[in-house]
């Protein structure tokens, strides 16, 4: 069954509930093209899901437009990705995810 974003609940403080639906909704809003609110995440987040998407696409298009922020601004936004997809039983190769922080370090940029 998909979860969408009700793992948020789990968390006890407000503010981190807070910056994981930013994140959230920054990362489905540059999936879709379009704006998507912080406080209206629930359907897109399991419309999201419920296509056939290319996962690990979509996350090396949303870590390109984190180019010039701070990098651990971008370690955080890659955390909480992470942790969205595998509470939606989407799990990424670890490769994957090593991939994307040797780029974050600069060495294949």
């Amino acid at each position: 069954m998909l979860k969408g974003i009700g793992f948020l609940k789990t968390h006890s403080c407000e503010l981190t509930r807070q910056q994981y639906q930013y994140i959230i909704a920054s990362f489905l809003s540059s999936v879709n093209g379009s704006e998507i609110k912080s406080s209206q995440l629930e359907e897109p987040a399991e419309r999201y899901f419920q296509g056939n998407r290319n996962y690990q696409s979509d996350v090396e298009n949303y870590f390109t437009t984190m180019v010039g922020r701070p990098p651990k601004s971008v370690q955080n936004h890659l955390a909480v990705i992470r942790t969205f997809l595998v509470e939606n039983e989407v799990e990424l190769p670890l490769r994957f995810w090593k991939s994307l922080n040797r780029r974050r370090r600069g060495a294949a940029h």
